[in-house]
């Protein structure tokens, strides 16, 4: 019987120690050899100088070729049963700043948490349509909520700032801060509203996003008719007889319009 009992206590001892082994390896698997497990999976996502584990680690980024900066991620280990499945994400040392909450959502879909995304105001110049401006600042966007995939944006939930917002080219102007706070309507997509904080610029306006397509429309005006925002604004939407200006912005969503 004593006999009987040790060989089972062995066992059982074997067996822990291989539980313990097998924990250890998935907790500190390197995740360089995970990236190279997944070669082209990635793209056009690309990491280099990948270091850490595949639960808490880093590498510099590239989309396309153009570098980002340092991505470090952090998953729990519990993933790979199913439960707590959300990632941080933190992107530093590029143009773009990111801390990202985010979490699998159905077929093609991440949904994101509180997550704040810093980019150069220059970077939304296409967007923005005004060719012969160069835009300057940074734009702050702070999400509390969102879920994204191959459709339209749903439950998007946040607010956007442009910082220190200038313009220079044929014209130069200090315009201060510009808002848009944001949020999905029942059907997906977007719809925000539009303002100044305070600066030189006034400005008054609203966007939309939807399966026909995305506009926005805006009144802009110079406060205390200040000469340079004045200046700017005859590169900015259409003037109007009252000295302010008109924007409008349309157009189509994958040829919907």
């Amino acid at each position: 019987m004593q006999r009987g009992a040790g060989r089972l206590g062995l066992l059982f001892a074997v067996l822990g120690l291989i539980v313990v082994l097998l924990v250890a390896l998935v907790w500190f698997f390197p995740a360089s050899i995970a990236i190279d497990w997944a070669g082209d999976r990635l793209k056009p996502l690309e990491l280099d100088a990948v270091s850490g584990s595949v639960w808490d680690g880093q590498g510099q980024a590239s989309v396309n070729g153009q570098a980002l900066g340092r991505l470090r991620w952090q998953v729990s280990p519990l993933s790979l049963l199913g439960m707590n499945q959300r990632m941080q994400l933190q992107l530093d040392g590029g143009a773009l700043t990111a801390n990202l909450d985010v979490e699998p959502g159905g077929m093609n879909e991440i949904r994101l948490f509180e997550s704040s995304i810093r980019v150069p105001a220059q970077l939304a110049a296409p967007a923005l349509d005004v060719p012969a401006l160069q835009l300057h600042g940074d734009i702050d966007i702070n999400l509390d909520s969102a879920l994204i995939g191959m459709a339209l944006p749903k439950d998007v939930n946040g607010r956007a700032v442009w910082r220190n917002a200038s313009v220079s080219g044929p014209a130069q102007a200090v315009l201060g801060d510009i808002e848009a706070t944001f949020e999905s309507p029942p059907g997906g997509g977007l719809k925000g509203q539009l303002r100044d904080l305070g600066g030189p610029l006034m400005l008054d306006g609203e966007f939309h996003l939807d399966y026909r397509g995305y506009g926005a429309s805006a009144t802009l005006r110079a406060r205390d008719d200040n000469p340079s925002v004045r200046d700017a604004l005859r590169y900015i939407g259409e003037p109007q007889a009252d000295g302010s200006s008109r924007f409008e912005l349309q157009g189509s969503l994958l040829g919907l319009q």
